[in-house]
């Protein structure tokens, strides 16, 4: 069943735009960091991190750190809660997409044809292989491991003994779906009943129910017409914040269907997001900028 969607109409409200920045890879002035300040119709968007190459997936762990992935050099930078940046771990993979952490602080990677799993130390373990473009991963409470493959326009499952299926199938064929983005970012609800997905081609965010026996059930559309959704977040109030990659934007959908912009087209190519935890502060979205090399905080309460 479709949910009823209320796009609220933007009207134009002048602001003062005030943004210095650099993509040097070097590490960054804090200091300056601090005073840019974007103004966005009462919401601030903040320079948090710089010196990326390719900024795409991001990540923080329940130790307080954040990781991000630099998809242009397949090398994951760790990044502290001043925004100082470091290398941690390059993977041997085509391209360095989406991460996510678990409970113990182990952070598990999308590399396009590879999904790795990397503890604190920074150990590299190769969990599966054979992917066409793993993009984005999440997991559930019992282990399990949810990767979008986004050319396939699936979503496999990966057990905690490693086995491999199919855990939504493609809608259109494999051999008529054509090249593209289709499924793209994925996140659970709180509850772990409700995956959520962002079907970038067909600007669309679906959610499928968790039956009991832990199959998916029928998808209803979340959203549609969105300008190229790529990742997903979820808060304690069940909100869905999706960043939209063309545009640069970032949006949260409530419960009802209400869609709020958060940024609007104030980024390069919007990409990861995660929600500030662990000493980041939960006041933010932190959101990685694929064309610019920059995380920015972006405030959400």
């Amino acid at each position: 069943m479709k949910r009823s969607i209320k796009i609220p109409i933007i009207i134009g409200i002048g602001f003062i735009l005030i943004l210095t920045t650099s993509c040097s890879s070097t590490k960054p002035d804090i200091q300056s960091q601090s005073d840019s300040v974007i103004e966005v119709e009462s919401q601030k968007v903040r320079v948090f991190a710089t010196g990326f190459k390719g900024a795409d997936g991001i990540t923080i762990d329940y130790a307080g750190n954040m990781y991000v992935g630099n998809r242009k050099s397949n090398v994951i930078s760790k990044v502290n809660k001043e925004g100082e940046v470091q290398d941690f771990v390059a993977l041997q993979c085509s391209e360095l997409l989406c991460m996510t952490a678990d409970n113990e602080n182990n952070i598990y990677a999308a590399g396009k044809d590879k999904v790795f799993k990397i503890t604190s130390q920074g150990n590299v373990t190769v969990l599966a292989e054979d992917f066409t473009c793993a993009d984005d991963l999440r997991l559930d409470q019992k282990g399990n491991l949810y990767i979008t493959d986004s050319f396939e326009n699936r979503v496999y499952k990966l057990t905690p003994d490693l086995h491999k299926s199919i855990f939504i199938d493609s809608d259109i064929s494999q051999e008529t779906l054509g090249i593209g983005w289709h499924i793209t970012g994925i996140t659970f609800d709180n509850e772990f009943k409700s995956l959520y997905i962002a079907k970038m081609k067909e600007g669309k965010i679906l959610r499928y129910p968790i039956n009991d026996d832990g199959i998916a059930g029928n998808p209803e559309i979340v959203a549609e017409g969105l300008r190229e959704p790529d990742h997903l977040e979820i808060d304690k109030q069940g909100r869905i914040y999706v960043t939209l990659f063309r545009t640069g934007s970032l949006i949260r959908i409530d419960n009802t269907g209400n869609i709020e912009y958060l940024s609007e087209r104030e980024m390069g190519h919007a990409t990861g997001i995660i929600l500030g935890k662990s000493g980041f502060d939960e006041a933010y979205a932190y959101v990685a900028d694929y064309a610019k090399d920059i995380v920015f905080q972006i405030k959400i309460n």
